[in-house]
């Protein structure tokens, strides 16, 4: 017959299962994965440089721009955005290295896009953008004229600025789409 436990040692015990318990919550809250930062392909704001790079792949070849921020091009299969891989730019900040600034060529410069056509391409390209983000996207200036079309939103997403702005040129139907990702507290390096 096994001898009952003494009675002094249940508090001690309950005392440690609490504690043990609490550790494994605490350890399995910190677990739990966060939202991720925006961002495109397998970067995302706020990403450590080398990080970065070895998602990228030894491919990645990173080039000084200016006032110590550096930028790699790549280029990313995504068909819910486009049908061809999408080329993009990653930028470095001068401070801590981390990723500060995106930006996607979502276009279709070949041309043969009817005004339609290409308002529903950019539709889908803004909706897409919106789930992804889970953000409401702002609608900006809107233009047409006798060269094209012009469209821009800007969505707020945690701790980035994301907008996408789209150009449409009537006289050959190409599509020019721009998907820029700045994160809070940066200054653009890719202007206009």
């Amino acid at each position: 017959m096994k001898p009952s436990p003494r009675p002094e040692s249940l508090p001690r015990r309950g005392a440690l299962l609490l504690a043990g318990g609490g550790l494994a919550a605490g350890a399995a809250w910190l677990a739990w994965p966060r939202e991720a930062a925006p961002g495109f392909g397998p970067l995302r704001l706020g990403m450590r440089r080398a990080e970065a790079l070895r998602a990228l792949g030894p491919a990645a070849l990173p080039a000084p721009l200016c006032g110590g921020v550096e930028g790699v091009l790549f280029d990313w299969p995504d068909p819910a955005l486009h049908p061809r891989p999408v080329p993009a730019m990653a930028m470095f900040g001068a401070v801590g290295a981390r990723l500060s600034e995106m930006e996607a060529s979502l276009s279709h410069p070949d041309g043969g896009l009817g005004f339609p056509e290409w308002q529903a391409l950019v539709a889908a390209q803004r909706e897409e953008m919106a789930h992804r983000l889970r953000a409401t996207p702002q609608a900006g200036p809107a233009e047409e004229d006798a060269l094209g079309a012009g469209q821009h939103w800007r969505f707020a997403a945690p701790g980035a600025e994301v907008t996408l702005a789209a150009r449409w040129m009537r006289r050959s139907g190409a599509g020019y789409t721009r998907l820029h990702w700045l994160a809070a507290g940066q200054e653009a390096v890719i202007t206009g």
